[in-house]
């Protein structure tokens, strides 16, 4: 099916199992690294899909962890799992082993809508492909995670992914969702200082909220990880020297691995637990959990978005080089948005509608 000048389009429907239905997509589009391939794969077991012009995530019958796959460019390809609607108790209790006061006190926090997760970190393939020169230390495998990446950095991939897809289907209604008014630059180019807004009328590519990533994380536990009391070396990439609990003895590998090598959650995203820690929206505040539970009466907050000030970004998820007490679901630390680290990555959400 031909659908305009330079947009080439096929979709065939149906994969034989009863209640399944697959559609395929490809577009070729201009992009800043050439002529760059979207392909599109919707693998749903519901029983339709978005008609050309509805919002991704917009069908009925979502299950999570379904996948949406995109192709970013020719041989690239970025996967999403199906984040759903929901509640959760957000923070850690004060007995859980490795608790850290600014995880309290623990609290309701409701998910309104649903969304898109990519399935792992983004990975150094997909970041040269959209930004470019590749800072990280480890880049013995294209498929490792990113990293030695700053907020501001993190902010402007996710426009340029979203820019990305809007050249391929401007049907599909997606906008950069950041401004960002550049204050200053370093000799090297990266931003020093710049105002970043976010504007949650618009629908693109951006990072996660701090309550969104943790429940995600935890995907329907209140365990200290989602692998349940307990983590082992098999499970994620954390040092195993140290031993959480009643753990054993495991690895301490000294480098990142390749991204989405550990088991799944039950929601379908890896490594949310160590590999690379992970940029939020959120900015920091250490008492922003106590300050919030004073100032609401602990009734459930509704979908979140962290303090108004703050010079500090959320981070999440541990990384390679850390025990297993700061990979925990409810742990929380901070970094100034200029300051990268190689155990520091990110990943990327879309909104379902």
């Amino acid at each position: 099916m031909r659908t305009g000048p330079g947009l080439e389009s096929s979709c065939a429907v149906g994969s034989g199992k009863v209640g399944s239905s697959v559609c395929r997509s490809r577009w070729r589009v201009a992009s800043r690294t050439g002529v760059a391939v979207l392909t599109c794969t919707l693998t749903a077991h519901a029983p339709g899909l978005p008609e050309p012009g509805e919002p991704l995530g917009a069908a009925s019958g979502r299950r999570p962890g379904e996948r949406l796959v995109l192709q970013l460019a020719e041989g690239v390809q970025v996967e999403l799992a199906w984040i759903p609607a929901g509640a959760f108790e957000m923070g850690s209790p004060k007995d859980e082993e490795g608790h850290d006061a600014n995880e309290g006190p623990r609290h309701a926090v409701r998910i309104t809508s649903g969304f898109w997760m990519m399935t792992t970190e983004v990975r150094q393939d997909q970041w040269e492909a959209m930004a470019g020169p590749n800072r990280s230390r480890f880049q013995d495998d294209p498929r490792k995670p990113v990293e030695t990446v700053d907020w501001y950095e993190a902010v402007e991939f996710a426009n340029r992914v979203t820019q990305a897809i809007v050249e391929a289907r401007p049907d599909l209604g997606l906008k950069p969702t950041y401004e960002v008014v550049v204050e200053d630059r370093l000799q090297d180019g990266r931003i020093c200082d710049a105002a970043v807004s976010w504007n949650r009328e618009r629908r693109g590519f951006r990072l996660p909220t701090e309550a969104e990533w943790e429940y995600a994380c935890r995907a329907g536990t209140s365990t200290p990880f989602h692998t349940g009391e307990l983590i082992a070396s098999e499970q994620a990439n954390f040092n195993g020297a140290h031993v959480y609990g009643e753990g054993e003895d495991g690895v301490y590998r000294g480098m990142s691995t390749v991204a989405g090598s550990f088991p799944a959650n039950a929601w379908g995203l890896h490594d949310m637990h160590g590999n690379v820690s992970e940029w939020c929206w959120d900015r920091y505040d250490a008492e922003y959990y106590a300050s919030e539970a004073a100032a609401n009466e602990n009734q459930e907050r509704v979908d979140p978005i962290g303090p108004d000030r703050g010079a500090m970004r959320v981070i999440r998820g541990g990384s390679w080089v850390d025990g297993p007490w700061f990979v925990r679901s409810g742990y929380r630390t901070s970094l100034a948005p200029i300051m990268t680290f190689y155990n520091h990555g990110f990943r990327l959400v879309l909104d379902g509608e």
